[in-house]
């Protein structure tokens, strides 16, 4: 959904938000964006090692984790590149990518389901021709729409 450029504008305004901590950022743009994006650790703290080069965050210890804040110059990156990060923050909330997260979900359900019934089963064939006709005829009312 977000590369690593757009990405960065999301994190930076999290953590202009307040400081935060890696998971915090994660949970926040998940929220964001009605559970279609989230970014992954593999994501995130490379990000956030890069926001540090750049000089736009700083990092804390609390405890065992990292917190992290802006400095000044982040929160100029933002002022400086407002309008994008404003069309950025607009695409992660629309409707579209929150729509997007309920379908998300309804295909895992589905893939649940799937598993569900044919894990560690013999399934007939028969019981196999009506799961295809099933996903098939819902394949088809989608695309109908």
């Amino acid at each position: 959904m977000f590369d690593a450029g757009t990405l960065r504008y999301l994190v930076l305004q999290r953590i202009a938000e307040q400081p935060r901590h890696g998971y915090e950022i994660i949970k926040a743009i998940e929220e964001q964006s009605g559970g279609a994006y989230v970014p992954s650790p593999g994501t995130m703290y490379p990000m956030l090692s890069m926001l540090e080069d750049l000089g736009y965050i700083s990092i804390a210890r609390d405890g065992n984790r990292k917190r992290y804040a802006i400095t000044d110059a982040g929160a100029t990156f933002l002022r400086e590149n407002r309008a994008f990060v404003d069309a950025v923050e607009a695409r992660a909330r629309s409707s579209r990518f929150a729509c997007s997260g309920v379908v998300r979900q309804a295909m895992q359900a589905l893939q649940e389901a799937l598993a569900a019934r044919v894990h560690g089963q013999a399934v007939s064939d028969a019981t196999l021709r009506d799961v295809d006709a099933i996903i098939r005829k819902a394949a088809a009312d989608i695309r109908a729409l």
